[in-house]
């Protein structure tokens, strides 16, 4: 047998109401702001969203503004710093902001297959491996690109990426998260001019989208 790799792409959801939502295209986006006030432990990062940034003062100028994702609205009064004594040469000052954004969170993770049926193999390893997967759904997205087309319609200027998990990474950005998290293996979408929590209608996604209920390591195709 021939083996490939191949990239498997899911969201696990509890309930299968919430699965069929998913598959159906009504998806909800979460703010990065309710991720980092989460009562959940398990979803709780106070980090999330929180971006800093090392700024290198030009003495040159008298008030310098300078960029936290791509927003102008923060600045340091250069004057006064080198009229209270503050101001040296090279100083360089941590800047702090916060995104506002809301994202969409995928499991995705790269897989050796030799099989026909992909995702219901997939799915069987994941529930022996995860009993927190071990009942509920999972929607298999099956064509990322159709997936992708649909998110572009709504949200033109979306971004996706594979999650970073480093605690040592000083400029902390909305696709780094700390090393703890780092058996979800997320791939994030971001959806930069959104801030508030909502279910968002992409249009129906069934014909690449698959559902399985997982239920005590077995998985059945619904």
């Amino acid at each position: 047998e021939i083996f490939k790799m191949a990239i498997i792409t899911y969201k696990f959801l509890d309930k299968e109401e919430y699965a069929k939502q998913f598959q159906q295209g009504k998806i909800k986006i979460t703010s990065l702001l309710d991720f980092a006030n989460s009562t959940d432990s398990t979803r709780k990062d106070s980090e999330e969203g929180h971006i800093w940034s090392s700024i290198v003062i030009d003495p040159n100028q008298s008030f310098q503004t300078f960029n936290l994702f791509g927003k102008p609205d923060h600045g340091v009064c250069v004057e006064a710093l080198k009229r209270d004594g503050y101001y040296r040469d090279g100083m360089e000052i941590e800047a702090h902001g916060f995104t506002n954004a809301c994202v969409l969170s995928l499991t995705c993770f790269d897989a050796d297959i030799s099989k026909p049926e992909l995702f219901d193999i997939i799915a069987k390893s994941l529930t022996k491996k995860d009993k927190e997967h071990d009942r509920g759904y999972f929607c298999f997205i099956k064509n990322m690109a159709k997936f992708e087309e649909k998110i572009k319609e709504k949200f033109p200027n979306y971004c996706i990426g594979k999650i970073q998990y480093d605690d040592k990474l000083k400029n902390r950005h909305p696709f780094v998260k700390a090393e703890e998290y780092k058996n979800e293996s997320e791939l994030r979408i971001l959806f930069p001019s959104e801030n508030k929590t909502q279910i968002v209608d992409f249009g129906s996604m069934e014909d690449f989208i698959e559902i399985y209920k997982a239920e005590n390591s077995h998985l059945t195709k619904i």
